[in-house]
């Protein structure tokens, strides 16, 4: 059965749950829902910082990199690594 009027509605009408680091806003956050990444040394080096799911992270900046706050510090990484930790936003965090 193709999808309905209803189903479109549906889907406008609902923000994301989940998103990239790399696609939030300033100031947008919730807890790390997962990381997927396939370096071994990168996925260390989050696990360091202390990202690790379900820990409250929040986006500070874009450019030049994206800095973002976990726990009471700040981390500046590159796009490639903030595509690869999954953010469950928090109810007054959507990203479209």
């Amino acid at each position: 059965i193709p999808p309905g009027v209803c189903c479109r509605q549906m889907r406008e009408s609902v923000g994301r749950l989940i998103a990239p680091l790399s696609e939030l806003e300033e100031g947008q956050g919730g807890e790390v829902a997962y990381i997927q990444m396939s370096d071994a040394g990168r996925l260390q080096k989050l696990i360091a910082m202390g990202v690790l799911p379900g820990g409250k992270i929040s986006l500070q900046r874009r450019s030049p990199s994206f800095v973002f706050e976990c726990g009471y510090s700040q981390f500046a990484v590159d796009e490639e690594i903030a595509a690869d930790v999954y953010v469950r936003l928090t109810q007054t965090s959507e990203v479209n």
